[in-house]
């Protein structure tokens, strides 16, 4: 992959990262771009997050990149592919389950965090 390429997948990368932040405000872009399948592309995301941009980026071949490299990491998040097709929307793609995995999941956490503003326990830490 030539130099411009590579700075065209991590200007892509920061976009979708900063379209991310109004939902996950600590998601960045992933740091180490020689990483190989050791980390998805975007960190401190509840998802393992595959972007890809350009003309027609590839979604089905991004979500199976998604899958590969965070089954070989041994993790357990949900995966997402982030497309952002040239001069339009981006979409983000992934599996129904990992969807409603990923939706209760967020549910379970603002209601954890309701309760404990309330003076509430936290059933973790029983």
């Amino acid at each position: 992959m030539g130099r411009s390429q590579r700075e065209k997948g991590k200007r892509i990368e920061r976009l979708i990262a900063r379209e991310l932040a109004p939902l996950w405000p600590d998601v960045v872009r992933s740091a180490m771009q020689s990483r190989g399948a050791d980390l998805p592309d975007l960190d401190q995301a509840p998802a393992w997050i595959e972007c890809k941009g350009g003309k027609a980026p590839p979604i089905r071949p991004a979500l199976e990149q998604a899958r590969r490299d965070r089954d070989a990491s041994v993790c357990d998040l949900p995966i997402m592919a982030a497309t952002h097709e040239d001069r339009k929307e981006t979409l983000i793609t992934m599996p129904v389950s990992d969807f409603v995995a990923l939706v209760l999941e967020e549910r379970r956490e603002a209601v954890r965090v309701a309760l404990m503003g309330q003076g509430g326990t936290d059933d973790s830490d029983r």
